[in-house]
């Protein structure tokens, strides 16, 4: 067995927590997908695995610590937390020292970066139900999903851009006539997320046939509804607790539905939406989503109200109602209605995630079947496991986010001494520019014209107009 090192030894006793009642269910613990061996070969040194000394080192530290081989097994596991569901544009995937290029159903794992490039965007399906949509030049880390006995906890870092958070709720959406708002996406790649389509036929003699309404949108509502409410069966009443890091603050909560816009090395503004807004068929959920600021010794929080925006202060040190907030009204119009997008996360949830909300799943089970480990209870009366991961997280991202902001700070002082200006400190239409294009001329694309008089390309086909210089 190779001798492990007196520092990382310690890093693991003291990153992971030390109540295991669950694990200790089964002594020797074999994960799905790893292997069993602990020996990194590939990167073995010669000289400290033939040191003694280092060796003694490490063997009181394993005689302290018993369950060590079990420990860091767990620490090493990069546990699957979602799947992409569409990326229009180039949205990459960091991985280790490279990275890919997403496509549909890519799969992401516990401590990847996600970056969209230029005029990208992006739309990620959790495996607890959660969606997460991107706009073009954001970053987001996709930290950890933790699946407990009654309740499921999801970490993650909002690096920059422009990112929209939604766990799943079991409530319906309203069911409308109106059209899809976030079309720069269909259609999706599953067959039975995208609604039937009808294109409508404008005759100059009956123009009123025009405007009519189309039922088959009304139907395919109807139809995401009987879906959810077919899974809900499924999740059960296990919630999703969300630990939600910026470089100036952090909101947790359950059940978020959160709205971010983090400027690099600058101020931030944050929206909790309430279900109303996101239209489903419910206007009070008396659910709370709590702020943490930064400070290394500063432990203050503040509740974050339902369907308004808040500053963020660039040191993370204060925030604020925003009250001119209408620079983001196009940017979350663009998601107001998305239909399809709720059926792409129903579909992937009955495929992929049945058994993240088993109630009778033991811990062997889900490290053999799965490749999962099982925490125990979040709440604060059990003190198991899952209660004291978050409370670690709490004080630790305090402290080392407080640094970091130290740097970037100065990096944009820098910045700004040169009059250089990077496009991640600027909030700008570039986050929404191109899936709105996408939704006017998707609106005008639907419209055939059907008339006596010679149909143009220049009067019906939007893309030739702009090949040709049209307007």
């Amino acid at each position: 067995m190779k001798p492990l090192g007196h520092g990382l030894l310690l890093f693991i006793l003291i990153g992971l927590s030390p109540s295991i009642s669950l694990a200790q269910q089964f002594d020797t613990v074999v994960f799905k997908d790893q292997k069993t061996s602990l020996i990194d070969w590939k990167n073995q040194d010669p000289q400290r695995w033939l040191d003694l000394s280092l060796w003694k080192r490490s063997s009181l530290l394993k005689d302290i610590e018993p369950d060590w081989e079990r420990k860091i097994k767990e620490r090493r596991l990069r546990e699957k937390i979602g799947k992409v569901i569409r990326c229009v544009g180039e949205c990459r995937i960091y991985r280790g020292e490279g990275f890919s290029n997403s496509q549909y159903r890519s799969t992401l794992r516990e401590g990847d970066e996600v970056v969209t490039i230029g005029e990208s965007y992006l739309w990620i399906f959790l495996l607890d139900g959660t969606l997460v949509r991107m706009s073009p030049d954001s970053s987001i880390t996709l930290k950890e999903l933790n699946i407990g006995t009654e309740a499921n906890f999801l970490h993650a870092r909002m690096n920059s851009g422009n990112i929209l958070w939604l766990s799943r709720q079991e409530h319906k959406i309203r069911e409308a006539k109106l059209r899809q708002t976030d079309s720069i996406f269909l259609p999706l790649k599953l067959l039975e997320a995208n609604p039937e389509e009808k294109n409508i036929q404008m005759d100059e003699d009956n123009l009123m046939a025009f405007l009519e309404e189309d039922q088959r949108l009304l139907a395919f509502h109807h139809q995401v509804n009987q879906k959810i409410e077919k899974n809900n069966k499924l999740v059960g009443k296990k919630p999703t607790y969300s630990y939600l890091v910026m470089p100036n603050g952090t909101v947790y909560g359950k059940q978020l539905q959160m709205e971010f816009v983090v400027l690099l090395g600058s101020v931030s503004y944050i929206k909790r939406r309430s279900l109303m807004t996101t239209q489903l068929q419910i206007e009070e959920d008396n659910l709370s989503a709590t702020f943490y600021y930064r400070g290394f010794i500063n432990k203050d929080t503040f509740q974050v109200k339902d369907d308004q925006w808040y500053l963020v202060g660039e040191k993370g040190r204060k925030i604020e109602p925003y009250f001119d907030d209408r620079k983001f009204l196009i940017a979350e119009y663009l998601t107001q209605r998305i239909p399809s997008i709720y059926m792409a996360r129903e579909l992937f949830l009955e495929r992929y995630s049945k058994f993240i909300f088993q109630s009778d799943i033991v811990a062997r089970e889900l490290a053999t079947k799965h490749g999962y480990r099982l925490w125990g209870a979040i709440s604060e009366q059990a003190k198991e496991d899952m209660w004291q991961r978050v409370e670690f997280l709490k004080e630790y991202t305090r402290r080392i986010e407080t640094t970091n902001l130290l740097v970037s700070s100065q990096f944009r002082r820098r910045l700004e001494s040169r009059n250089e200006i990077l496009k991640s400190m600027v909030y700008s239409r570039r986050f929404f520019s191109r899936a709105l294009s996408n939704y006017f001329s998707k609106k005008e694309s639907q419209r055939e014209i059907d008339t006596d008089r010679e149909v143009l390309n220049s009067t019906k086909r939007t893309f030739w107009k702009r090949m040709h210089g049209l307007k």
